[in-house]
Parts: structure tokens; C-alpha cells; sequence
């Protein structure tokens, strides 16, 4: 499943910069909302098979989520402010009348991640919070302008889900609140698109109109419960791979063709919900055939530097005056995110697990 996470980071790239030889991808919009599906179906594993046997299971849980998510962005958010003083831009290019207690705010939410999401709902006016009708009602003072990383409110849901699904999986009650959940989150939805607020950040950024996403991906690892029992030769699960992956890669490179799902205008929102439903049914085959893959894990491996660090590499570019196009810059940020990986990502990965193996395995029956 790492050449479909590959995919959906270079989507996000793509929809940030230009399109590459022509191609869009699926949007950024679409794969922000998959890679959602995803985290869901991955949180769902590794509790179920991994966390939820240790003595101390939410402390090692905890930890190792913070080691998986921050310190690559550490780096790249220092780097990329950095590179924000050097050319003026960012937050360095805001009014200088900002009252103290909104960069505090900025501050706080680029430092903890948590929060970031919010600041697209609030905005400051007249040495004063409001929250706006409408996204970005008062222009340059929407606070999500305080984000040095602009992508990273992603990530803010991310672990508002980590948080909560812990909890939820290690609960008795799983399955009645699993589905409390991912109704309450359909409604929300509903009452946006019924009021006409179908726009970002109410249909894109709002964390409880985003949950049923995970809820998906949750209900997605369970269908892989069943799947995984299917014993398949392995030159079936070669050829499964293959058709799958051609599949996806078709898929990536011809939806935008006939429709444009970077937006969320209520035709489309059908044909996204769609989308998604396939997914929830493929992921689980997906990833059966493909979770000894080195090659796909390597390609995986690589989607959260690419994702973290795209912003910044055009940046710096123009700062260095190097020359680019679509392809090269694509090239160069690849290029970075596999540095990421080795230089950061690859001695944490290690560390992560090696937690994981010296916790004390303790009975439990799963319910």
C-alpha cells in the first residue's frame, strides 16, 4: 500500500505547485480526505494487533505517535522558518499590529500542532477575536496565515483521532460507539452541505465533519480481518498487486479528466463519497498483498516527508535562484523527502519498534 500513499502525497504536491507532463492527479482535496481513510485503517491495526498487548500500551502508543509525527516536522519547521525570515515571506509578512495574545496563539499551535485547525475558523479584528461567517471573511487576518507549515493542520486531526480511537478500541462498547461516531460525523456533514457551507474549511478542515473518514478507514481494517485469513500462492499475490497498483496509477492519473474534484461543490460531493467507499473495499486486499512488498514499503516510507517538506522546497529554490519546472522541482522534493527518511525517519523507525518489542506482553482477550 506504499505506492498508493506514494501517490497520494505526490496528489498533494501536484495541487500545490503545477501539474506535472499535464497530469493533476486526484487533487489535493481527495487525497488529504484518503490519507484520512488510511490513518484510520493503520490505527486500527496497530492497536488491535500491536499495542493493545503491552503493559503500558498507551504511554509506549503515545510516545511512539509523537516519534512517528514531530520530529521530522521540528525540522522542517524550523528550516522553513528559516527560509521564511531569509525572503520575507510567511509570517514574517503579516502586520506588524497583531495583538500579542494571537502570535502567542500562532506560536503555541505551530510548536504542539494541536489547534492549527482551528485557526482556519478564527480571525482577529480590531484587537479581537471573531469567528467569521465565512472562511477568510476578513482576508489577511484569518488566522491560519500564523501556520508556518500551511499543510500541517492536517496532522492536528491526526492526532485528535489518535487520541480518541485508543480509547474507543480498548472499550467494550467499541462497535455501538464506532457507530455513534461515524453517524454524529455524517451529520455534521449533512447540516454543512444543507447550509450551504460546502466551502473549505467548514467541508475540508473541521474535525468533526473529517471523523468519519478515520471511522471509514477504521471499519476498512476490519474487513481485513476476514481478508487476511485467505491464503493466496505468491505469484497470485504478485499478480493481484500488479492489477491493483495499475488500477490505482490509471485511476490517479485520468479522474481529473473528467472531473474536478479539488473543489467541493455538491455534484462532486457524490462522486467523492463514491471514491471513497471503493477504497474502504480495496484497501484491505491491498494491503494483504502488498505488506510484504520492500519495494512498495520503501515507496510508503517516503509520503510524510513528501508531504511535510513540499512547501518548502520551492522556497528554497527561489531563494538559491536555481532553476525548475514541474519535473525538476517534483525531482528535488522527492530527492529531499528520501533524505528525510534515512537521515531522520529510518533510526526513529528503529528505536519505535524496539519500544514496541521490549514492552511486557500482557493476557487479553480482545472484545
Amino acid at each position: 500500500m506504499g505506492l498508493l500513499r506514494f501517490l497520494l502525497a505526490l496528489s498533494v504536491v501536484v495541487s500545490h505547485t503545477s501539474a506535472v507532463s499535464g497530469y493533476k492527479l486526484v487533487g489535493g482535496v481527495i487525497a488529504v480526505e484518503i490519507f484520512f481513510i488510511l490513518s484510520g485503517f493503520y490505527m486500527a491495526l496497530v492497536l488491535n494487533e500491536k499495542y493493545t498487548y503491552a503493559n503500558g500500551g498507551f504511554k509506549i502508543f503515545v510516545g511512539n505517535r509523537f516519534l512517528k509525527v514531530f520530529p521530522v516536522y521540528f525540522l522542517v519547521l524550523f528550516l522553513s522558518f528559516f527560509v521564511n525570515y531569509l525572503d520575507g515571506s510567511g509570517i514574517f509578512n503579516l502586520n506588524n499590529d497583531i495583538p500579542l495574545a494571537v502570535n502567542i496563539l500562532g506560536l503555541l499551535t505551530n510548536v504542539t500542532l494541536f489547534g492549527q485547525d482551528l485557526l482556519h475558523f478564527i480571525s482577529y479584528k480590531d484587537g479581537g477575536f471573531v469567528i467569521p461567517d465565512y472562511t477568510r471573511q476578513f482576508g489577511s487576518n484569518s488566522m491560519d496565515h500564523l501556520l508556518v507549515l500551511p499543510q500541517s493542520w492536517t496532522l492536528a486531526l491526526e492526532l485528535y483521532f489518535y487520541v480518541i480511537i485508543y480509547f474507543v478500541l480498548n472499550n467494550k462498547y467499541k462497535v455501538y460507539i464506532l457507530g455513534f461516531i461515524l453517524l454524529f460525523s455524517w451529520a455534521v456533514k449533512v447540516v454543512f452541505y444543507t447550509n450551504d457551507l460546502i466551502s473549505s474549511p467548514y467541508s475540508y478542515r473541521f474535525f468533526a465533519s473529517e471523523l468519519y473518514l478515520f471511522m471509514y478507514g477504521v471499519g476498512s481494517y476490519y474487513l481485513y480481518v476476514k481478508v487476511k485469513t485467505i491464503k493466496f500462492h505468491p505469484v497470485l499475490i504478485g499478480l493481484i498487486y500488479f492489477i491493483l497498483m495499475s488500477i490505482v496509477v490509471y485511476f490517479f492519473l485520468i479522474l481529473q479528466e473528467y472531473i474536478n474534484l479539488s473543489i467541493t461543490g455538491p455534484v462532486d460531493i457524490y462522486y467523492k463519497e463514491s471514491i471513497y467507499i471503493v477504497f474502504i473495499l480495496v484497501v484491505p486486499i491491498l494491503f494483504h498483498v502488498s505488506r510484504k512488498n520492500r519495494l512498495d514499503m520503501m515507496l510508503g516510507d517516503l509520503s510524510y516527508p513528501i508531504y511535510i517538506v513540499h512547501l518548502l522546497i520551492p522556497q528554497l529554490i527561489n531563494i538559491l535562484e536555481i532553476k525548475k519546472n514541474p519535473v525538476t522541482l517534483l525531482m528535488y522534493i522527492i530527492i529531499s523527502s528520501i533524505l528525510l527518511n534515512y537521515i531522520i525517519q529510518k533510526p526513529i523507525e528503529s528505536y519505535r519498534k524496539r519500544r514496541v518489542a521490549g514492552s511486557t506482553p500482557i493476557h487479553r482477550t480482545l472484545s
